[in-house]
């Protein structure tokens, strides 16, 4: 559920203060488009609690690249010099691209599937898959049926999110970059979608319908 992870994303970058936004995205596939649109709506989200709707921005592009390269990074230097503050890179390597323009420019970027502190001061979170929960969760199954896949499991695709803590933001204090966006507030917002009281739309057809502005950019 790659929309919940996004979402979370998107929203702290908001209540962090953050106003213009950016998603760099590899190409334009559904896993990558639901971070992109998940990142849309927690944005939204945010800026709509905090009556900022109409500061809030987000430019929105598609690489066509899983690899760093010098398109990448002039795109993303020439949206740091117009402002953004903060750019969520979505695909493979891509991100390399966004954090060389961000050390340039003195910006942020968010990382993607695993956390990716390590590898940049300028990345102030990562929206992560839990990988390595998802298989523990299956294994036990696997395990607890006596060695043979469950009826729920055997030939079908399990999609693990939020009610199985398998999504999320890294809360290590090493990783945890925000300024006055806290642990405390993150997880009372993961609450809400791990208990289904926040539905995150994962329709990757159509693009959110959402008050802030959203700049999609061939």
């Amino acid at each position: 559920m790659e929309e919940q992870a996004g979402y979370l994303a998107g929203y702290a970058a908001v209540k962090d203060g953050l106003k213009k936004l950016g998603f760099l995205g590899g190409q334009d596939i559904p896993p990558v488009a639901r971070y992109g649109y998940g990142y849309i709506q927690g944005a939204n989200a945010a800026a709509t609690e905090l009556g900022i709707t109409g500061e809030v921005e987000i430019n929105y592009w598609y690489g066509n690249t899983f690899s760093p390269s010098d398109d990448v990074y002039n795109k993303m230097s020439g949206w740091y010099t117009q402002g953004t503050e903060v750019v969520f890179a979505c695909g493979g390597k891509i991100y390399q691209s966004a954090t060389k323009a961000a050390t340039a420019a003195g910006k942020k970027v968010i990382g993607v599937d695993t956390d990716q502190a390590a590898d940049s001061p300028t990345i102030i979170t990562s929206a992560l898959k839990g990988i390595a929960n998802s298989v523990s969760l299956v294994l036990a199954d696997l395990y607890n049926n006596g060695g043979k896949w469950p009826a729920n499991l055997a030939g079908q695709a399990a999609t693990l999110g939020a009610a199985n803590d398998c999504v999320g933001l890294p809360t290590a204090t090493e990783s945890w970059r925000f300024t006055t966006y806290t642990v405390a507030d993150y997880e009372a917002l993961f609450a809400k979608i791990k208990s289904g009281e926040i539905v995150v739309n994962n329709n990757t057809e159509v693009q959110p319908t959402v008050a802030i502005k959203v700049n999609y950019e061939q």
